[in-house]
């Protein structure tokens, strides 16, 4: 079984003789079990031959997913001391905010990703949010449940059904569109004051992707090929 079969498509670290170079690996650490797990999994399809994403862990709230990340960074970092094999891997958190009532601690959650140098890609109520903004612009405050509502209505699934059709939200110019309404919404906010948590609807999701672009083009430049 190859490395990229595995479950998680984790990518098998060990040096082979006459192998090609490592590509940049990104390492996720999502809070949804299905959805999140589903979208990325798929979003490697992008990213092939330039960039790794693997995801790590999947479930928990922020603060342990930052936790798990940071001592993931940190095993990483020791292992690869005088070789610099993986100096361009990345570790992302991607969390929800939650609403009407915020997940506990996030504050707490983000201080230590920025301390141990793990980013975030945060949604506010909800990852739901990020899926939409595939589709149209989203301005009104939602709950978390009203997000995954009004995901369901966007891609037809039925009351309870978590799985997404990842081919749709992924196809043509739909993540471009999502990022570029997430950067509208930051801009909104910041316009108003609003700052986080209270800055509802948001979503930082497009900066992990603006940071898979950047880690893919230097490959991309190489010769191989993007999608």
């Amino acid at each position: 079984m190859s490395a990229r079969d595995r479950a998680g498509g984790k990518l098998d670290r060990r040096r082979r003789t006459g192998s090609r170079p490592q590509l940049p690996v990104f390492h996720l650490y999502v809070e949804g079990e299905v959805t999140e797990v589903e979208y990325f999994s798929a979003l490697r399809v992008r990213f092939r031959d330039t960039v790794t994403i693997t995801i790590e862990r999947a479930g928990g709230q922020p603060k342990v997913l930052v936790d798990e990340a940071v001592k993931g960074a940190r095993q990483a970092a020791r292992a690869r001391r005088g070789d610099g094999h993986g100096e361009n891997d990345q570790y992302w958190c991607v969390f929800d905010v939650e609403a009407p009532t915020f997940h506990p601690h996030l504050a707490d959650a983000l201080e230590a990703a920025g301390q141990a140098g793990v980013r975030t890609a945060v949604s506010n109520p909800c990852f739901e949010l990020w899926l939409i903004l595939h589709r149209k612009d989203q301005d009104a405050w939602l709950s978390t449940a009203q997000a995954t509502e009004a995901r369901r209505v966007c891609d037809s699934a039925s009351t309870g059904v978590k799985h997404i059709p990842v081919e749709d939200y992924l196809s043509g110019d739909a993540v471009e569109h999502a990022c570029q309404r997430a950067e509208r919404l930051r801009g909104r906010h910041a316009g108003d004051g609003t700052r986080f948590p209270h800055d509802n609807p948001s979503s930082t999701v497009d900066l992990l992707i603006a940071a898979l672009d950047d880690a893919a083009q230097p490959v991309a430049g190489s010769g191989r090929a993007r999608p």
